[in-house]
């Protein structure tokens, strides 16, 4: 079976995106703050603990920048209910040419989303996301094409969304479909950037969710600026995400979903998925061996424990 003692010391060597993974009740990252050893001791952070959380600091630091969490957009709106519909837009924050403090490619219109999406047991739940605009107009003026990203793996602690790192942890993955003239359409995932439930690491039904309705969102923000078709991409955690969209009655052309909201759904493009996970921990264990990912399965099982139908499915 896995070492569960390595499997543990892969948690803690994990950036705080990771490790700090509780909802919190204040609004912070532990990347905002200068904590130094003397802090840890409160937490009875021992030698081995301040070496690996200090080092995870210094990780997040050079994903997120000097960034500190923007805790009034993320915060729920008030417009926000439980009849609330989803994608439904609850927030829309822009920075216009704002090449200052985010790392964009000159041009780049971008704006920030917080919208409605569902979680467990169909609940609604807020979520965030971030829309590229590319800076020439089409032809005739026609709307921009929509491409929804999906991103991959930066933690599970509501301050790791990517729409607060500096370049919206961009690993040339969103950044080319901007190039190529396309609206990108980002989801952070529900209980990243917004803390109302919690992140379901790897649970891709609930991510596919939360891609749909990002794009739904952004039609209803930007109306004629988008155009009607539409696909989706994504990597590692996206791309499994994007596998189970692509699978889901959200895009089916039989779904009363794609038919009421007037959207085409084109294809999706799914680049080193993971849309088994569990049996990626049961293949691991059957050959004794573990893996960094392993160190995250901790956590996605607490997340998903409610209804495990979504890990597996």
């Amino acid at each position: 079976m896995v070492n569960l003692a390595l499997v543990l010391v892969l948690a803690l060597s994990l950036s705080p995106c990771v490790v700090s993974g509780q909802r919190a009740s204040s609004w912070h990252r532990p990347n905002d703050k200068s904590l130094s050893s003397t802090d840890l001791d409160a937490y009875h952070c021992g030698r081995e603990c301040k070496q690996n959380f200090l080092k995870g600091i210094q990780t997040d630091r050079a994903g997120f920048g000097d960034f500190s969490f923007d805790a009034d957009f993320c915060r729920t709106a008030d417009s926000f209910t439980e009849s609330s519909e989803p994608g439904d837009v609850l927030k829309v924050q822009s920075y216009i040419n704002d090449t200052t403090s985010w790392n964009l490619p000159g041009g780049a219109t971008l704006y920030r989303v917080q919208y409605v999406s569902v979680g467990l047991d169909t609940k609604k739940v807020p979520a965030t996301a971030f829309v590229i605009l590319p800076f020439a107009k089409r032809p005739d003026n026609e709307p921009f094409p929509i491409v929804a990203y999906a991103h991959g793996t930066i933690g599970t602690f509501y301050g790791c969304a990517p729409s607060s790192s500096y370049n919206l942890y961009d690993y040339d993955t969103w950044r080319p479909l901007y190039l190529a003239g396309y609206a990108v359409v980002a989801t952070d995932y529900a209980g990243l950037g917004n803390n109302y439930a919690s992140h379901h690491y790897l649970a891709s039904t609930l991510a596919a969710g939360d891609i749909y309705y990002s794009v739904i969102a952004a039609k209803k923000a930007f109306g004629s600026i988008l155009g009607n078709k539409w696909a989706s991409t994504g990597h590692s955690q996206g791309g499994g995400a994007v596998w189970a969209l692509v699978e889901s009655e959200y895009v089916t052309s039989s779904a009363p979903r794609s038919q009421e909201h007037a959207l085409e759904f084109v294809g999706g493009v799914s680049i080193s998925p993971a849309p088994r996970f569990a049996d990626i921990v049961k293949t691991f264990a059957q050959q004794n061996q573990t893996t960094t990912l392993c160190a995250y399965a901790p956590f996605s099982y607490q997340r998903c424990a409610q209804s495990i139908f979504y890990l597996i499915t």
